[in-house]
């Protein structure tokens, strides 16, 4: 029996064996059980990753952008008790350098408290060209990127509770924030050793102290007429020897005094705790409309306009969080939920609400992860980078229903950290890589190169390092009126593919030898006959390799079935 599997999208990209059954959903067809080094474009095709490209060489850091606008773009590299700045121009990154306040030295790096570790606990919020930069054992820091660098403690003023009591923020140790956001021009930290579930929110940004006054009241004075004592008062006696109170001047009665109390404003700081009876350590803090608090058991919604003397705080779900910061996205931002699962929090029918996007593939985001980053252009995707040296990434638009998962690695080397910059020319895509004996490089995922795709980290015209990119279609199975083909033989005589741009390629099934196409098949449909036995369970394989384009955005497989 002659049967004929035709696949025109990926829109699922790699997904999970467990969905191995579910033909009823549109998930398995347009899915595949492996994409490595590929990644689904929006069209619904599939493309080869991008080749890198190297930039310099570099420390074993985590990368993070630092966008003031398209020209004015910074990339920030944490290292082991070392903060470097690269500039992005016209002729590339271009290292700052920084002179060291107490010993006026010029160095290449700033020194810092952070230790190799730490380094993937901090979190970061920028205001313009300031970033404040935030971890559980140390003092709050901000960065100016202005005409000179400027890296120093960020002191701020928390005064006395109502009562007259200290505050417990940045005094000590186990009073330090782990957890940062700006939000409504105010500046959110929260999450500290001591009280993880509180949140301290500044006044509003103002030029004379910027974000530093966190003082939740202020004093007013006001004038409240008083009575004098009655033995002051003034008197008169008349004719018959009465003595009376001599009402001429009222003033003479009564004195005015200052009074001095406490009020709370709509511009004052304020505290906030979140208390649902669970473990509501607070983990990142985003807005999104309304401003959204991820603790370690549930999320809550604060309104966006919130001041003290309208507060409020409502627990919306129960899902809870890892301690990653989370990233905005198109309509939405992204985070990782409790049991490393990437969710996302956007706008559906319903209002806004909260969707799980690893349920199709989740066995690409694990306890391994270390970084989570997003990309808006050439395409939308977000990108878990995992401690293995492998990225796990999602090309994800709603408007077009793309919701598609690969993998990324630089072959035996390892990708440490990513880092997306805004520049004239759109956002490039930079990486630490692990190159082994060659060292720590820093590098640049070429997504305009058409012809040569091996990564070139020595300099960008030499031969380059080979990557494979590799393709595995789920198992063969047709179902149509009630029957299926599972458990049947198969065996795969032809395929089709219709190609863009692309260079020699490899065809076969699953446990045959991959057979060459004979030159670069172009923009056409590849036709390729297949010779073998049958097989029970039958994948269909492809895959390219050095500097060979190949983009798929169709396919086509004859099977005979018995």
């Amino acid at each position: 029996m002659a049967q004929k599997s035709y696949t025109n999208n990926w829109t699922y990209g790699e997904i999970s064996q467990k969905l191995g059954g579910r033909n009823d959903l549109a998930i398995l067809p347009q899915g595949c059980e492996k994409l490595e080094n590929f990644f689904t474009m929006l069209q619904g095709g599939i493309t080869r990753r991008p080749p890198t490209r190297i930039i310099s060489d570099c420390l074993n850091s985590r990368i993070e952008a630092f966008i003031v606008s398209k020209t004015d773009s910074y990339l920030l590299a944490f290292s082991a008790n070392k903060l470097e700045i690269f500039k992005d121009g016209l002729t590339g990154l271009t290292r700052l350098t920084y002179e060291d306040p107490v010993t006026l030295t010029t160095l290449d790096y700033i020194p810092t408290e952070y230790t190799g570790s730490e380094i993937w606990e901090i979190q970061y919020a920028q205001y313009y060209n300031q970033m404040y930069i935030v971890h559980k054992n140390h003092m709050v820091k901000i960065l100016k990127l202005t005409a000179n660098v400027s890296f120093e403690n960020f002191i701020i003023t928390t005064g006395t509770t109502l009562d007259g009591l200290s505050r417990t923020l940045c005094n000590g140790v186990n009073t330090y924030p782990s957890v940062v956001s700006i939000n409504a021009d105010r500046l959110w930290l929260a999450s500290t050793n001591d009280q993880p579930s509180t949140i301290w929110i500044s006044r509003p940004y103002n030029l004379l102290e910027g974000h530093r006054n966190f003082i939740i009241f202020d004093f007013v004075t006001t004038t409240v007429p008083s009575w004098k004592p009655v033995s002051t008062w003034p008197t008169k006696t008349d004719s018959d020897g009465n003595t009376y109170y001599d009402m001429t001047d009222p003033t003479e009665f009564q004195d005015d005094i200052e009074e001095t109390n406490k009020v709370i404003t709509a511009e004052c700081s304020m505290e906030i705790q979140l208390n649902s009876g669970r473990n509501d350590k607070i983990m990142w803090i985003d807005s999104l409309g309304d401003i959204v608090v991820g603790t370690q058991s549930s999320e809550w919604v604060i309104p966006f306009n919130i001041d003290p003397t309208q507060q409020s705080a409502s627990q919306k779900s129960n899902y809870g969080s890892e301690f990653f910061q989370s990233k905005k996205l198109g309509s939405g931002f992204f985070f990782i939920q409790n049991g490393y699962s990437l969710s996302q929090y956007g706008a559906g029918e319903n209002g806004y609400g909260f969707n799980n996007l690893s349920f199709t593939a989740d066995h690409l985001v694990h306890s391994g992860a270390r970084q989570v980053i997003t990309m808006s252009s050439p395409y939308p995707m977000v990108f878990v980078v995992l401690s293995d040296g492998t990225v796990s990434v999602l090309t994800f638009d709603e408007r077009f229903g793309i919701q598609a998962w690969s993998q990324w690695n630089v072959g035996e080397d390892k990708i440490i950290s990513l880092a997306v910059l805004d520049s004239i020319s759109g956002q490039k895509l930079i990486a630490v890589v692990d190159r082994g004996v060659d060292g720590f490089k820093l590098e640049y995922f070429d997504f305009s190169e058409k012809v040569h795709f091996n990564d070139r980290y020595v300099n960008t015209t030499d031969v380059g390092l080979e990557y494979k990119s590799f393709m595995q279609m789920n198992r063969y199975d047709i179902v149509e009126d009630g029957s299926n083909t599972m458990g049947m033989n198969k065996k795969m005589k032809s395929i089709v593919v219709r190609c863009l741009d692309s260079g020699v390629m490899y065809i076969g099934s699953q446990g045959k030898t991959m057979q060459k196409t004979f030159d670069a098949v172009g923009n056409k449909d590849y036709q390729k006959s297949l010779s073998g036995g049958s097989e029970k369970e039958l994948r269909v394989q492809i895959q390219s390799f050095g500097d060979n384009p190949l983009t798929i955005l169709s396919m086509s497989v004859d099977v005979e079935v018995n």
